[in-house]
């Protein structure tokens, strides 16, 4: 990463809204097709394999599943999730990207002590992608 990744990185710390400080959620913490059931009209019908659930905030769960799914397919989860959470979309997305650059700092220092260098990549790629969204969402 660059300096100034790595500083930006550092004021979001500042910022970030996840951990809350009250209004905590129940989180999946591994939200991904194999461990989502659906019905025959495509609604949502079970989550399974909870192993990773943590008490958390929506932005933070959210935020996983941007990085996992891509920041354009939120609408259908925001439909059946979205409340409590900004009603403005860069608001909300701010949130969301600031929320995920925080959660991966901890990833990439893993990834770089376990010497995962395809993971520190990933994990790199995808702070530039919430970097991106919070330069292409204007200031907070």
């Amino acid at each position: 990463m660059t300096s100034a990744e790595v500083n930006r990185m550092m004021a979001l710390l500042e910022v970030s809204p996840d951990p809350p400080g009250t209004g905590f959620v129940l989180c999946h913490g591994d939200v991904s097709s194999e461990h989502i059931f659906v019905d025959s009209t495509l609604q949502v019908s079970g989550l399974i394999d909870w192993g990773m659930w943590h008490a958390g905030s929506r932005t933070g769960e959210l935020a996983g599943v941007a990085n996992s799914f891509g920041w354009n397919n939120l609408q259908p989860i925001l439909q059946g999730y979205g409340h409590g959470l900004p009603s403005n979309g860069d608001t909300l997305l701010r949130q969301l990207a600031t929320t995920l650059a925080v959660q991966l700092i901890g990833h990439i220092a893993h990834d770089v002590a376990i010497e995962d260098s395809d993971g520190a990549a990933s994990n790199v790629a995808a702070v530039r992608q919430a970097l991106r969204v919070l330069d292409d969402t204007g200031p907070s």
